[in-house]
């Protein structure tokens, strides 16, 4: 019998396979071939392998990287079981999930653990989950059909389905782990059939059964027990076991650890420790496969782990320990004898040179060192001949180098050095060269050997010329260079052949004779450099006659064709598609293709065509190499021989192959290409990777369409495969980027990675086409979207953008010369005019003046009477009547001094700014219209959403600005009216404290048209009224609002609708001020006390034991004298009026304050009332000073939460007393809160309402206790206040610093954890905040005057 043909290809890990035993396999729909092994997840793509495993770092995913199935799900994941459960991979991340139950509920399945997945021949996808049956899921409608055991016929036995398997008709196969198996009918999905012989078997024990269904729809069933494998035959409803000791089918072992059927229907049978065992089915004949390290492309180990057939009609074959071996009979189509120690029968030597075939159909094998060897192929018995010097009739020499059975079926051997030998079946007959002997053989170095149409044999030697041997009278007649019966021109005789015109053709090492035996004549042809027609070189190695008459040359430099018209010769080399020069024989097969021998292996010429102008034939070479089962790429010459049945005959070093091209199944499927990788300056890029704050690849480059590169990105590569996995390395490409490269550029396997630099800006289309091991192309390819941004200045916009500026250029340049001829024609007209418009403002100005001169002197004698009256006592609301009057008696009077300032507004236009609330004075200046609204019953309403911001404005300007319009909107606002003041800030720039004021003074008055809009704000123009409204004003004012508004770099706009209403709008720029400025009496700056008092809470220093008072008081004379008298125990700050006193309070946080009753903008009332409703002052004493003595105004004062009332004039040292009595009482009070400290800051027991901010910093503290690195800043910014208020609040309430304050926390709660816990010193440290356990000792002692190992051991004396 022949060797066992079954040759694998392998992938281990030297190729990038994960290490440890093959657990599966399965090719997804893209093509990709997925390996599970006990260390990875590999996919192979034909050329490399890529290994993905869960993120280690992800704690959802099953950390294992033991993987049993793969299988594909509906929605393109594919579902990987591992030795922990089932994970899901979406080939489109590349990354592992846990999502395999919202995939069962995005499927409508139960959220039971999925066992398998199995694809029918209708799309439909059939999962078996634990325990639920199995389910149909259709994913053209997204039904799903569950199949489970209900009892009722046609439901199945159980719901612990093991496997499941579909046959020709349309059926389906379903074992359960009892054993049972059914039938279950594909158009109704009801069981039409039940066998329990398994169960009966096994007493229905839970087993993992396989079912595989072959092509007679018969069952092969299996269960990785010691039980071999079990056969059902579904006609004869008969089931057949099968082991190591049946008939007719005998296992090697009988461990089954997977079965699968080929695309001839056999069966595959992988087994542990015992190989494969093929079955044949249709004679139940049966083939060992098995691992044998003398045949190079066995079987790798006998230890299978796993089968697979894929699409393409693969068998991968999983081992234990070596990796991945895959077989088709079309990847080595070539049978391979060799010499095997292992096996006698073998061939007996393997450099075979030469073969010939006699009457019986044996084959003759000339071999380079072992003799003669017969082949009887109906036995595949091997008989070899040797050279025995003591028997004369043995072969003369074992080096054989030319065979040749004759018409008489003589078989003759021509040797090296022995001459020629006869063999009649029984001796041989030698025929040698004897010296100084003529008429016989020419040379003992027999070369080849020919016999003619006429029966003549043609001997070639290797020195000695030709001679034609009559078989009849057995001469020899001899020809050479040196003479004879023929011209020659060699005596080196390589290669002999008739044409059809019964020339005989004689090729060596000097070109080719042509001889015509009847007339003697000759040709000679040679290679002529100079002439293409010529033979390509004068080293012959072959010459043969095809079946067309045709005559073909093998030479050093390639393959010739003669042109018997032109007595000329075709050349066909590397450039026509031969993979070498080399031709060192040539043979015919039964569909007249002609097979060479080369160097580099054999190569088929398909003869298709033929080239009508020249009559060449169109060359298509197919190569066949090692990988396709060949003894090796080099093979001897002569050795290509057919014999009578067709099969072609190789001999080479290693051996021989036999083959017959009329069997073989070309590969016929164009392959699916994908692109396989990307990289960016050498660098591959992964799907979802960023590259330049931007993801490049938002899925897998084999899914991808468009890449976008920017114009810097100029040094990209990109990789492709051919997802047909038969001889990879015979894939061929051809590619072309569309836009760039003129041709397509057609390379082979090991240059699948293109790179390209330096694209200019543009949309390229990069295409890339593949071919088949057998060359068939697949023309639709994969094509790959480029786009290259070109930068800025080359865009579109850019282009645009030049264009307009050329424009703009052009056109302003026109612009401007006629703009300057007209400014040049209007400047003198324009003086003339300014001229005339100064004149007559200065005579209106002159008026003004000299009508307010008049008005000054009544006005005098209304404020008068009205301070008279305002010093006596009278009602409360008199009294504001009397204040209102007075207010407005002094605004007219600043306004009549504005009318006489006005000249100077544009000489002198500088801003008297000063520090303060801007919104609360824009509210207090509206509210000093609230009598005047309630008099002329107009609704007066004022509205902000900001209550509050600090910042430096002109108090004066500002005020005349509101005045003037509010007063202008009272005028002209009938009764019932509605005037509404809006003001609200806003942002000018998030990175800088820039805001804007923004007030709106709207009424709903007569109104003003369009055409008095635009000249209202000119000076001295006046709105025409109607004749019944006396009510027009002076054209002063909105001039001078706009003028004021202009010098804060403000503006002012105006909305107005006749009969509806005006609406003012201004907006002023400001600056926020998050720290007030503070005038320290005392001698000290603000900013020195600041930083004096942040540096002593830094360096955790004590703060200053002398007390601070702020004094507020109008009164210049008496501040003065208040200031020095208290200058000498107190810290003294002054304000000069309640708004003023406000912010200092805010900032200083005084121990006291005493205030002046009767003062501008908020009198000490209102103060009073203001500190005593802030909790961030409400603690502060109030000394009210005041004129007013009666029991009404002191019971007013008290009532508005004044510490003390003092009346005028009063006592020095009466005030002084009751000042350091307040001051006394006030340390009483922290005395009492500083006791209420616990070390648990959450049981701190601290009043809601007046203490909210004191209990909301110690949880602060608290909270973050253990933190080392929390200090008073953050303490402050957690507060949400500043660092000098919080130290002030602190000091002010606790006589201690934040940074005092958090230590002692932190120590308290040091020492509650060394009484009560068993933690270590060290540990406590850490514990409340010491990144340094000496430095919490130190602190220890130093407040508890104990160590804190002396309190442990105290604890443990105790």
């Amino acid at each position: 019998m022949p060797q066992d043909q079954y040759r694998f290809s392998h992938l281990g890990i030297a190729d990038g396979l994960s290490t440890g035993s093959i657990n599966c396999f399965y090719r997804d729909s893209i093509g990709f071939l997925w390996i599970g092994t006990s260390s990875g997840l590999n996919r192979f793509d034909g050329y490399s392998i890529e290994i993905f495993n869960p993120d280690p770092a992800d704690p959802l995913l099953l950390q294992s990287k033991d993987y049993r199935k793969i299988f594909e799900g509906p929605f393109g994941n594919l579902w990987i079981q591992n030795a922990l459960g089932m994970s899901i991979f979406d080939p489109r991340t590349e990354k592992f999930s846990a999502s395999q139950f919202y995939l069962l509920k995005k499927m409508g399945l139960p959220q039971k653990e999925v066992k398998e997945i199995s694809r029918d021949s209708h799309g439909n996808f059939w999962i078996i989950q634990e325990g639920e049956g199995i389910s149909k899921y259709s994913p053209k409608t997204g039904k799903v059909l569950r199949l489970t055991s209900s009892g009722e016929k046609g439901s199945l036995s159980t719901n612990n389905i093991s496997w499941f398997s579909e046959d020709s008709s349309g059926n389906y196969w379903v074992i359960h782990t009892n054993g049972i198996f059914e039938r279950l009918d594909g158009k109704i999905n009801k069981i039409t059939y039940t066998n329990n012989e398994l169960y009966n078997t096994f007493g229905g024990d839970i087993h993992d059964y396989r079912i595989v269904v072959d092509n007679e729809d018969d069952l092969w069933i299996h269960l990785y027990k010691d039980f071999g494998i079990f056969y059902y035959n579904a006609e004869k409803d008969l089931i057949r076991n099968f082991s190591k000791n049946t008939t007719p089918i005998s296992l090697n072992s009988n461990l089954i650890t997977d079965v699968v059927k080929d695309q001839d229907g056999n069966i595959w049978i992988g087994t542990d420790h015992g190989g494969i065992t093929v079955v044949n089915k249709e004679d139940f004949s049966f083939d060992y496969i098995l691992s044998n390290p003398e045949i190079e492309n066995s079987l790798s180990h006998n230890s299978l782990t796993s089968l697979y057939a894929d699409p393409a009609g693969i068998i991968w074959a999983g081992t234990y320990k070596n990796g991945v071996d895959y077989y088709n009979k079309n990847i080595m189509r070539f049978d391979h004898h060799q010499n095997l120690i292992s096996d006698a029968g073998s061939l007996p030597f393997n450099d075979v040179n030469v073969f010939a075939e006699d009457e019986q159909g044996n084959i003759w094998m000339g071999t380079n060192g072992g003799g003669l060897i017969s082949l009887d192929l109906k036995t595949w018995k091997y008989t070899q001949y040797l050279h025995n010097p003591k028997v004369p009739s043995s072969i003369s020499s074992n080096v054989i180098v030319s065979l040749l059975v004759d018409s008489r079926g003589d078989l003759w051997a021509g040797t090296f050095l022995g001459g020629l030998n006869k063999f009649n079946g029984r001796e041989f007959k030698h025929y040698n060269r004897k010296e100084n002997e003529t008429g016989g053989v020419g040379g003992n170095s027999i070369w080849e050997l020919f016999e003619d149409s006429k029966g003549n044999i043609w001997v070639g030697t290797l020195e000695g010329g030709v001679d034609v041997f009559n078989p009849d009278t057995e001469e020899f007649i001899n020809s050479s260079e040196e003479g004879g019966e023929y011209e020659v021109h060699c005596n080196y005789i390589s290669a002999i052949t008739e044409d059809a015109e019964g020339n005989i053709w004689l090729g060596g090492v000097n070109g080719i004779d042509v001889i015509n035996p009847l007339t003697g004549e000759s040709k000679h042809f040679q290679n002529n450099p100079k002439d293409s027609g010529t033979l390509s070189s004068d080293q012959i190695l072959a010459i043969f006659k095809d079946s067309d008459d045709n005559i073909w040359v093998g030479t050093q430099e390639g393959l010739d064709l003669f042109n018997p018209n032109a007595e000329t010769f075709y050349h066909y080399n590397t450039m026509d598609g031969l993979p070498g020069k080399k031709v060192v024989a040539i043979n015919e097969d039964d569909q007249k293709d002609l097979w060479l021998a080369t160097a580099y292996g054999l190569v088929q010429f398909r003869k298709s065509k033929i080239e009508e102008s020249t009559g060449r034939i169109v060359p298509d070479f197919q190569k066949y190499d090692d990988e396709d089962g060949l003894q090796g790429k080099l093979f001897n010459e002569n050795s290509l021989f057919k014999s009578r049945n067709g099969t072609l005959f190789a001999g080479g070093l290693n051996g021989f192959n036999t083959f017959n091209p009329k069997t073989f199944n070309f590969n016929e499927k164009p392959p699916h290409v994908v692109f396989t990788s990307f990289a960016l300056f050498n660098k591959k890029i992964s799907p979802l990777q960023k590259v330049n704050d931007r993801v490049l690849l938002s899925k897998p480059i084999h899914q991808t369409s468009e890449i976008r590169l920017h114009h810097d990105e100029n040094l990209f590569s990109m990789e492709f495969a051919a997802l047909d996995f038969m001889q990879p390395s015979k894939n061929r490409y051809r590619y072309r980027l569309v836009g760039f490269d003129q041709d397509w550029q057609e390379v082979g396997s090991n240059d699948r990675r293109v790179t390209y630099t330096n694209l200019d800006p543009g949309t390229y289309e990069f295409q890339v086409q593949a071919s088949n091991n057998d060359h068939v192309w697949n023309s639709e390819g994969a094509t790959l979207m480029l786009s290259v941004l070109p930068p800025f200045y080359k865009t579109p916009y850019a282009y645009v953008l030049y264009l307009l500026l050329v424009i703009f250029l052009l056109y302003f340049s026109r612009r401007n010369i006629i703009k300057r001829q007209r400014r040049n024609f209007l400047f003198e007209q324009e003086k003339r005019e300014a001229a005339h418009l100064h004149e007559m403002d200065l005579m209106k100005i002159r008026f003004f003046t000299n009508i307010s001169h008049e008005f000054k002197t009544p006005l005098s004698l209304i404020l008068a009477p009205i301070e008279r009256l305002k010093a006596r006592e009278i009602n409360l609301e008199a009294k504001e009547q009397l204040e209102t009057i007075n207010r407005n008696a002094r605004r007219l009077y600043g306004l009549i001094n504005e009318i006489l300032d006005l000249p100077k507004i544009q000489e002198t236009p500088l801003l008297s700014t000063s520090k303060g609330n801007i919104i609360e004075f824009v509210e207090q200046t509206v509210d000093s219209f609230k009598i005047l609204s309630e008099n002329k019953n107009i609704n007066l309403i004022f509205h902000t959403e900001t209550k509050e911001f600090v910042t430096s404005f002109d108090i004066d300007k500002l005020d005349k600005i509101l005045f003037n319009l509010l007063s202008n909107a009272f005028k002209f606002t009938p009764e019932n009216g509605t005037i509404t003041v809006n003001a609200k800030i806003v942002d000018i720039s998030s990175t800088t404290h820039k805001k804007l004021l923004q007030i709106s003074i709207a009424d709903s008055g007569i109104g003003i048209s369009s055409e008095d809009q635009a000249k209202i704000f000119d000076r001295f123009y006046k709105v025409i009224q109607p004749e019944n409204n006396n009510r027009s004003g002076s054209g002063i004012g909105l001039s001078l609002v706009k003028e004021l508004i202009e010098l804060h770099k403000g503006t002012i706009e105006v909305e107005s609708e006749p009969g509806k209403g005006s609406v003012f709008s201004l907006s002023i720029p400001l600056q926020k001020i998050e720290i007030p400025e503070i005038a320290e009496v005392g001698g000290t700056s603000s900013e020195n006390f600041l930083d004096k008092t942040l540096g002593k809470e830094v360096l955790g220093g004590e703060t200053n034991d002398i007390p601070t008072l702020l004094i507020i008081e109008d009164d210049q004379s008496l501040l003065t004298y208040l200031t020095k008298s208290f200058n000498r125990s107190f810290k003294v700050f002054t304000a000069t009026n309640g708004q003023d006193g406000w912010k200092k309070a805010l900032s200083v946080q005084p121990d006291v304050i005493i205030s002046d009753w009767s003062m501008p903008l908020m009198d000490g009332a209102e103060l009073c009332a203001k500190i005593r409703n802030d909790a961030r002052t409400r603690h502060i004493p109030f000394v009210l000073l005041t004129a007013h003595g009666d029991e009404e105004s002191i019971l007013s004062g008290l009532k508005t939460g004044v510490s003390d009332y003092i009346v005028k004039p009063f006592n020095f040292e009466v005030l002084y007393s009751r000042i350091q009595n307040l001051i006394s009482q006030r340390k009483s009070l922290q005395q009492t809160y500083r006791k209420k400290i616990e070390v648990e800051t959450k049981k701190v027991d601290i009043e809601p309402e007046d203490d909210a901010f004191m209990r909301k910093a110690l949880k602060v503290i608290d909270k973050n206790l253990n933190n080392t690195n929390y200090s008073v800043e953050k303490l402050a910014a957690d507060m949400g206040v500043s660092r000098t208020f919080l130290y002030n609040k602190m000091v002010t309430r606790l006589e201690k610093s934040p940074k005092e304050l958090i230590r002692d926390i932190r120590l308290d709660r040091g020492r509650e954890l060394l009484i009560k816990s068993e933690l270590t010193i060290s540990e406590i440290a850490f514990e409340v905040g010491y990144n340094n356990p000496k430095y919490f000792t130190k602190n220890y002692k130093k407040k508890y005057n104990m160590l804190p190992s002396e309190v442990r051991t105290k604890l443990s004396c105790d």
